[in-house]
């Protein structure tokens, strides 16, 4: 249970309204996404709850947009939207901290608890951001 002090402090906040008021943005303005405003982001997100604290979620921006549009040629979920977008977030999992035998599903509740996360707190920054999955086949891995 949060210490008092803090409890009284989160009574002030509506956590509701704001979890209510984040939608996704699929058509972004010209105006470049401040670099910056991203890694504070990620840095909020770091106290998603993971397993064990293990926190197997590996993070990456992408800056440039040869590498992004060639990311979102095989992602199959932005077309009309997909070169509006100035920065990607990219967020996997490292598999090795999980036990293969009976963690087979680990990273993917982890992982989308941390996106959840960065979804969030991409928001609480200003920043309008869509998830988007990475159902790939073998052939767009490679890419």
């Amino acid at each position: 249970m949060p210490h008092r002090n803090i409890q009284e402090e989160l009574k002030t906040l509506n956590y509701e309204n704001f979890i209510k008021s984040r939608h996704s943005i699929r058509h972004f303005g010209s105006e470049a996404v401040d670099v910056e405003l991203l890694r504070e982001a990620i840095q909020i997100a770091q106290y998603t709850p993971s397993a064990c604290n293990r926190q197997g979620w590996v993070i990456r921006i992408v800056e440039s947009k040869d590498a992004i549009d060639t990311i979102l040629e095989n992602q199959n979920g932005n077309r009309g939207f997909g070169h509006e977008i100035d920065k990607l977030v990219m967020i996997t999992c490292d598999v090795r901290a999980f036990q293969k035998n009976r963690e087979l599903f680990q990273p993917y509740i982890d992982g989308g608890m941390y996106a959840q996360s960065v979804l969030n707190a991409l928001y609480y920054k200003g920043i309008g951001a869509i998830p988007l999955s990475a159902s790939l086949a073998g052939s767009q891995e490679k890419k």
